[in-house]
């Protein structure tokens, strides 16, 4: 993987980077999905999701100082989630234990390297980290065509349901990280 580097995305110019790669990605490739049509759009070039930094970690594989790939990760599971705003409820028990919830994840469209190799190195990075933290599990959502990368990567599917609005179904996901 050569002149790779593993980090959290800190400063206000990373952030835009990285809306900026989120918009290409999901604006170009996804235009009727929910990410889209609920995040902030700002410049015609940026998507921002309405959880507000201070409660998010955006790991990140950047390749000569650039964002390759991102993964955003809401930390604070005591404000209305993304998944709920999808339509997706966690039960009592679900949601009595100290969990994070995965917001997005993209790779840039003219990357070179191998995906999965990145998005594994990805993973074992901010699993570290989530441990660190005291996090015992993440809670997210799929579409159909991501479904057998987040199974490869051993999330289970909890609930599945038909989304009208983007006309496939979609996965409520849960990853238990090993302690």
């Amino acid at each position: 993987m050569g002149n790779l580097e593993l980090c959290i995305l800190q400063t206000e110019e990373e952030l835009i980077e990285f809306e900026k790669g989120l918009y290409e990605e999901f604006v170009e490739k996804e235009p009727n999905s929910w990410i889209v049509k609920n995040y902030e759009h700002i410049d015609g070039c940026r998507l921002k999701s309405t959880i507000p930094y201070e409660y998010q970690k955006i790991y990140a594989v950047k390749k000569d100082g650039k964002i390759i790939m991102a993964a955003a990760l809401n930390m604070n599971n005591k404000i209305r989630l993304k998944i709920e705003e999808m339509g997706f409820t966690l039960t009592e028990e679900q949601k009595n234990i100290n969990f994070c919830e995965g917001l997005s994840l993209y790779i840039v469209k003219d990357c070179k390297e191998n995906p999965f190799d990145l998005d594994i190195s990805l993973k074992k990075f901010y699993m570290e980290d989530l441990k660190k933290l005291g996090k015992t599990a993440i809670y997210g959502v799929c579409a159909d065509k991501l479904l057998k990368l987040y199974l490869k990567f051993n999330f289970k599917i909890l609930i599945k349901t038909f989304s009208e609005e983007e006309n496939e179904y979609q996965y409520l996901l849960r990853y238990d990280i090993p302690q």
